[in-house]
């Protein structure tokens, strides 16, 4: 289903820590992946977008009025948790005359 009018996007990004040589054991949850294999969030945050866009979440990126939740973080892998992208997109308000 797509989405015709404004909407909100979260995006969560998580990282391996082993991709960049690291042990998830050694991190703690308050540490951010800031490592210069990691991208930028806000180039992360455009790839996303441009991909609902053709994926036809919505019809163009700039209905997306808001973000939720955006953020990187170190995947807890030796707690079984694994790298990926947690994504949620929702209609939000109403089209303006």
């Amino acid at each position: 289903m797509q989405i015709d009018g404004p909407c909100v996007v979260e995006a969560l990004f998580w990282f391996d820590p082993a991709s960049v040589g690291w042990d998830s054991k050694t991190l703690d949850h308050d540490d951010m992946p800031i490592h210069p294999h990691i991208g930028d969030l806000d180039k992360l945050v455009r790839c996303v977008l441009d991909a609902l866009e053709d994926a036809k979440a919505y019809g163009n990126d700039r209905q997306v009025v808001g973000f939720g939740r955006t953020a990187k973080r170190w995947a807890m892998t030796h707690l079984g948790e694994r790298a990926g992208l947690g994504l949620a997109v929702w209609p939000v308000g109403r089209v303006a005359p």
